[in-house]
C-alpha cells in the first residue's frame, strides 16, 4: 500500500516510542548518549556562559524529545562541575522541563535523573511535538483548544534543546525532474511511487526547483510548525538549539541520486526517520522575518570546547581531539534560534 511518508511516520513512530518495551539505544546511537558526551558538555558550557552573563533567580530550560534522559543528565552534571570549579550556584536555579509524547520515555528519563533532582527542579510534561500549532499567527482561535500548548501558559524559556527529534516527525517526500514536481508516496518497504504534487506552497516549490533533480527531498512541515511554536516560547535573549541529522550545504548532495534516494528514509528497529531539511527551515524562517543560524554540529562543539575535533569511531557517535588536518563530515547540524535581548 502506497501512502505519504508522513502517514507511515505517524503510525510507526507513535507505536515505537509509546511501547514500554522499546529500548531506544538498542536500536540506534546518538551523540547525546555517547560515552564522552562531547556534544552535551559543549551545550552545557554554552548555557553556563549565558547564565553567568544574564543573572536570574530562575533559569527555565525545556528539552523536547527526551530519549533515555542522558542529554539532561550530562548537561546538569556538567553545570555542577562548572559551579564547583568557579564557585557559582547556577545549577540550583535551574527549572528543567522534560517533554515527550511517550510516558515510558518520560518515566525512564525521570528515573535516570532522580539523583540530580535534589539539586535543581526537574519536571516532566506529556507533549506531542508533531502536533504543534506553528506560528502565533497560524494558531488563531485554536490556541486555547490545543492541549499541547495549555501547560506552558505564560512561561518563557531561556534555553530550549532538541536532539534528533525533528527528523522523527512526520514529513513528506518530493522529487522534481524535467516533467515537474512530484509527491512521492511510499510503501512499507520504502519504495516510492510518484504522483503530481498538489500541495507544495510557493516557498516549497521554489526551494524544490533549486535543488538537484531526481532526488527525493523531504519537506518537514510538522518540524517547521513545532520549531516555530517552541521558538515563540523563548524569553528575551533566550535560545533554541536543534541538533539533528540532515542536509544544508551544496556538498551534501554530492552522491548519486540512487544512493541518496535509497538512504533518505531509514528504519531503526521499527522507528522511521528522515533527513531534516535545514535548507527548508532556514528559508522558511527568513520568509517570516526571523533568523536561524545553521552550522555543522562539529563546528559548534569545536567552537565551545575551543579545540580541533575529529569523529571518533572508538566511542560510537562522539568527537575526539583531532591529531591531523583531515576534515570528516558527519551530516549532523546545529541550528540556533535566538531572541534579541
Amino acid at each position: 500500500m502506497f501512502k505519504p511518508l508522513s502517514k507511515w511516520m505517524q503510525e510507526k513512530n507513535s507505536a515505537y516510542y509509546k511501547s514500554p518495551n522499546t529500548l531506544i539505544y538498542d536500536d540506534f546511537a546518538t551523540y547525546a548518549q555517547s560515552e564522552k558526551g562531547m556534544l552535551t558538555s559543549a551545550n552545557a558550557r554554552d548555557f553556563y556562559s549565558y547564565a553567568k552573563k544574564i543573572e536570574k533567580k530562575q533559569y527555565n530550560i525545556l528539552e523536547v524529545g527526551v530519549g533515555n534522559g542522558a542529554f539532561c543528565a550530562g548537561f546538569l552534571e556538567e553545570i555542577a562541575r562548572l559551579d564547583e570549579k568557579n564557585n557559582t550556584s547556577i545549577l540550583s536555579k535551574i527549572n528543567y522541563v522534560l517533554a515527550d509524547f511517550s510516558k515510558p520515555a518520560l518515566e525512564r528519563a525521570k528515573k535516570f535523573n532522580i539523583k540530580l533532582s535534589i539539586f535543581c527542579e526537574i519536571k516532566t510534561m506529556l507533549l506531542d511535538a508533531s502536533k504543534m500549532p506553528g506560528t502565533p499567527e497560524k494558531q488563531g482561535a485554536k490556541k486555547e483548544k490545543n492541549k499541547n500548548t495549555a501547560n506552558f501558559k505564560d512561561i518563557k524559556f531561556d534555553f530550549i534543546r532538541c536532539n534528533e527529534l525533528f527528523s522523527d516527525l512526520p514529513a513528506n517526500l518530493y522529487l522534481q525532474n524535467e516533467d515537474g514536481i512530484f509527491h512521492a508516496l511510499i510503501d512499507e518497504k520504502m519504495q516510492p511511487s510518484l504522483e503530481i504534487a498538489q500541495n507544495p506552497d510557493e516557498l516549497e516549490r521554489k526551494l524544490l526547483l533549486s535543488l538537484p533533480k531526481n532526488m527525493l527531498i523531504p519537506i518537514n512541515r510538522a518540524a517547521a510548525d513545532s520549531i516555530l511554536y517552541f521558538s515563540s516560547l523563548l524569553g528575551d535573549g533566550g535560545r533554541m538549539d536543534i541538533f539533528d541529522y540532515g542536509f544544508y550545504k551544496k556538498e551534501d548532495f554530492g552522491i548519486p541520486a540512487q544512493m541518496w534516494n535509497f538512504s533518505i528514509v531509514r528504519d531503526f528497529g521499527g522507528q522511521w526517520t528522515v533527513d531534516l531539511n535545514f535548507l527548508y527551515l532556514a528559508t522558511l524562517f527568513s520568509s517570516l522575518g526571523k533568523s536561524a543560524h545553521v552550522e555543522a554540529q562539529k563546528e559548534y562543539v569545536q567552537k565551545i570546547m575551543q579545540k580541533k575535533l575529529s569523529l571518533s569511531e572508538e566511542n560510537g557517535l562522539d568527537y575526539s581531539q583531532s591529531k591531523d588536518n583531515f576534515e570528516e563530515d558527519d551530516s549532523f547540524y546545529h541550528m540556533r534560534i535566538q531572541n534579541s535581548e
